[in-house]
């Protein structure tokens, strides 16, 4: 198996679980740790979680679907070629998406949670 089909797929089922996340927080109002916090931070810190997952819960359906599109589409790509250069584009892509995610989340802890 190739190396960057192997990257694609765990990207893809990374997705996935950002998905589960956030099905998670939609349903039972838990917020699955792994996903949003460092080891070092504990929802036991937050100051106010319906706020919290009523500000993270949206912008984490959009990671979720963005990575999954991003990991499928590279697997395509790995697969077949068939996006030839244009991969290039949905890489950069992928990253502003990742870079988006990481402000918002430094955001949410700023506003939502009683750091050291």
């Amino acid at each position: 198996m190739d190396m960057f089909v192997l990257m694609d797929l765990l990207i893809t089922a990374f997705g996935g679980y950002i998905l589960y996340g956030w099905r998670v927080m939609s349903e039972k109002g838990e917020v699955k740790e792994n996903i949003l916090l460092t080891k070092d931070i504990s929802m036991k810190q937050c100051n106010d979680k319906e706020g919290f997952i009523r500000f993270i819960q949206p912008k984490l359906l959009i990671f979720g679907i963005a990575t999954i599109v991003c990991g499928l589409l590279g697997l395509v790509n790995d697969l077949t070629g068939m996006l030839g250069t244009v991969y290039i584009a949905v890489t950069v892509i992928f990253v502003v998406f990742v870079i988006w995610f990481a402000v918002t989340i430094r955001s949410a802890l700023k506003k939502y949670f009683r750091l050291k």
